[in-house]
């Protein structure tokens, strides 16, 4: 694993369009994209395999994938909001892709989640931390995170595979082993070889540290 600094260039922005969605990317909808968002407005039928509520993905059926479903649940109004998912402490998100090859995809994944406990085992900040691919190279990175209010946060990652693989599941974990994760909202974003002005990504100033395996 090495780290290294990535810089992007600043670049303006779609308007937010669902809830704490608040930073999409100006590609969303632009061929060989994807769009799953994950606001938990009514319980799962099947709390191991959690589709999105909101879809575009014309490559198959993102989830996720739940091994702890059996500890977790929904509820229907949490901490001043309603429809939260309560997760025990890692799950993978499924996402088939564009099966044709291609250098590069980029995600971008926004987590809504509670978190008041930081020193405690009772809630925890979710992370990602891995990426199931069977071929290729990847970097994660955290882009920004901040309080919404309430106790509520904000956070998102960025991810980039290359090659472009057909499939990938991303692993989604507490910061603190064995913490409860609590989300109002996930959105995921991705895109195969973005057009030359969505290299930069989102308006942000940088990228920050990113991990690659």
């Amino acid at each position: 694993m090495r780290c290294f600094a990535l810089v992007a260039v600043a670049l303006l922005v779609a308007p937010a369009a669902l809830a704490d969605d608040l930073n999409p990317p100006d590609w969303r909808g632009d061929p060989g994209s994807t769009f799953q968002h994950w606001t938990f407005d009514m319980p799962p039928a099947d709390p191991a395999l959690i589709p999105p509520d909101i879809v575009d993905n014309p490559y198959g059926d993102p989830l996720i994938v739940d091994a702890y479903s059996d500890n977790g649940e929904w509820l229907e109004m949490f901490e001043g909001r309603q429809g939260v998912w309560h997760a025990w402490w890692d799950f993978w998100i499924d996402l088939p892709n564009d099966p044709e090859p291609r250098p590069w995809k980029d995600i971008l994944v926004q987590f809504t989640y509670y978190y008041d406990d930081p020193t405690g085992w009772d809630n925890g900040r979710p992370v990602i931390d891995d990426v199931f691919v069977t071929e290729g190279v990847y970097d994660i990175g955290l882009i920004d995170e901040f309080e919404l209010g309430g106790n509520w946060y904000y956070s998102q990652w960025y991810i980039r595979i290359e090659p472009n693989p057909d499939f990938e599941s991303l692993h989604v974990i507490a910061d603190d082993a064995y913490s409860e994760l609590y989300f109002d909202q996930i959105v995921v974003d991705t895109i195969c070889i973005p057009e030359p002005a969505a290299l930069s990504l989102l308006g942000l100033a940088a990228l920050g540290l990113l991990r690659r395996r």
